[in-house]
């Protein structure tokens, strides 16, 4: 085997030095720029990913559970406030309010989109009048105190809360709509007239007052007042979704399934990802006999709520009036796993659930 001399090894080896100072030299900025922009990937991997997270774990398609979350959320700021509010009640001197503090103010907040998102969890309106207390807010305390004492099923001391409330302002909006909603469910229509209006003195633009006055008309019999405080209703707020909903059945009522029609439509637009609010445009689509068109809104009203076997049930209603009986099939079963009773609501001859 040749062998290569000392010297010319030597000298080879001696030259590695400057080569490899010459390479890493041209290859250093494209080592740079991959790090770089690897670094960049996985920052927006992370990203993404807690974005995927929060959105798997606080799901918009399940507002209940984002409820939740945001309740046990709340009740963390809600403990801190009572150890605050107890530190501040052992300094004789000191004010024992927590007027301003952050925590109060979060945990305000969350509870209050806590209920909008579910607004079936009334036990949150003594904990927000108990927040109001602790800020010194004596008409937030009254104000919650009597949506509490409302939603527990007394309405005479939801009034006479409501009335405290008004007592130390009586330009207070959320009292007098409060109070007026409590006086038109107990029937008591002519003092709910006199607070609606006086909520207009006060806010000439409130769209919630017109739909009120569409609930007081409604108890009255009055049809054509229904309909017209709803359109000022919608017209001074077309985000109003309950005022939509309301006015959209009234319309179907009169024949003009169309005019129903095109107000869900736009609707749809600042209420995205209410379910329910597809669900009827659905249905005066279908009853229209625009079956294509209803399937395609209850498919995406399904894509939100998944655990309403009415809507299940009207998607198997879509199929079969399409003639696609096996998708039409499968939906009622899922229908029924639901609600077993839709077993008794057949689309088919026989029993589906044999």
């Amino acid at each position: 085997m040749n062998q290569k001399p000392p010297q010319e090894l030597s000298n080879q080896v001696s030259g590695r030095p400057g080569r490899l100072t010459a390479d890493l030299k041209k290859i250093l900025p494209l080592w740079g720029a991959i790090i770089l922009l690897s670094l960049v990937a996985i920052s927006l991997l992370k990203s993404y990913d807690i974005r995927l997270i929060n959105s798997l774990e606080y799901s918009d398609a399940n507002p209940y559970r984002l409820a939740e979350a945001l309740e046990l959320e709340a009740k963390k700021y809600v403990l801190r406030c009572r150890e605050k509010l107890a530190a501040l009640a052992q300094r004789p001197a000191a004010d024992a309010s927590l007027k301003g503090d952050p925590d109060l103010a979060r945990a305000k907040q969350l509870l209050l989109k806590s209920l909008e998102l579910a607004s079936e969890k009334t036990q949150l309106y003594a904990v927000l009048a108990e927040l109001a207390s602790m800020e010194g807010d004596a008409a937030g305390f009254h104000l919650y105190s009597g949506m509490d004492r409302a939603a527990n099923g007394y309405p005479e001391e939801a009034l006479q809360e409501f009335d405290e409330a008004l007592a130390v302002n009586p330009r207070f909006v959320p009292a007098l709509e409060q109070k007026a909603t409590v006086l038109i469910s107990s029937d008591v229509l002519a003092e709910a007239k006199v607070v609606i209006g006086q909520l207009l003195a006060v806010d000439p633009q409130n769209s919630d007052a017109f739909y009120l006055r569409a609930r007081l008309a409604e108890k009255e019999g009055d049809i054509q007042g229904v309909v017209q405080a709803l359109e000022t209703s919608v017209q001074l707020d077309p985000a109003n979704v309950k005022a939509v909903k309301l006015l959209g059945d009234y319309l179907v009522g009169q024949n003009r399934a169309q005019a129903a029609i095109d107000l869900l439509r736009r609707t749809q637009h600042h209420a995205p990802r209410d379910a329910n609010l597809k669900h009827r445009l659905a249905l005066i689509l279908f009853d229209q006999g625009q079956y294509k068109d209803a399937l395609n809104v209850l498919k995406a009203a399904n894509e939100i709520e998944r655990s309403s076997a009415l809507l299940y049930f009207d998607l198997a209603r879509c199929y079969k009036k399409l003639g696609k009986d096996r998708l039409a099939r499968i939906t009622l079963e899922k229908a029924i796993e639901i609600d077993p009773s839709f077993a008794d609501r057949l689309l088919f001859p026989e029993n589906t659930t044999q």
